[in-house]
């Protein structure tokens, strides 16, 4: 599947952000860009949600809270009891990110080898 220019830029910026210790995948779904750990598409790192269109936003496993402590420039919401939204102005904001990131990349490996299960975000 071809990639939109503001998805294919997010997806290099999300890399580029985790690093090569950090390899990630990714995947389309119907209402949004999953990208989760090599393998695990159920693992999500982030997902990209409205990058074609209006209003995008980056959805990560991690509680509000922390997200917020991790990106204090940008709003998060809470998205259910372990998930975040990141309300980005444009799609170029996914670049100060990085330390949300790096943590949800770190916190769902951190759960896979402790045999944990993924979660869902509530909305």
């Amino acid at each position: 599947m071809q990639l939109s220019q503001q998805l294919s830029d997010a997806v290099a910026t999300v890399q580029r952000l985790l690093r090569a210790n950090r390899p990630v995948e990714y995947e389309t779904t119907a209402g949004y860009f999953n990208i989760h750990l090599p393998g695990k598409p159920e693992w999500s790192v982030c997902r990209l949600v409205n990058f074609e269109g209006g209003n995008p936003s980056v959805m990560v496993p991690l509680p509000a809270e922390m997200v917020a402590n991790l990106v204090p420039l940008l709003e998060a919401s809470p998205a259910g009891p372990k998930w975040s939204r990141i309300a980005l102005a444009t799609s170029h904001d996914i670049r100060v990110i990085g330390p949300a990131l790096c943590a949800a990349w770190d916190a769902c490996s951190d759960a896979v080898e402790a045999g944990g299960q993924p979660s869902e975000p509530a909305n």
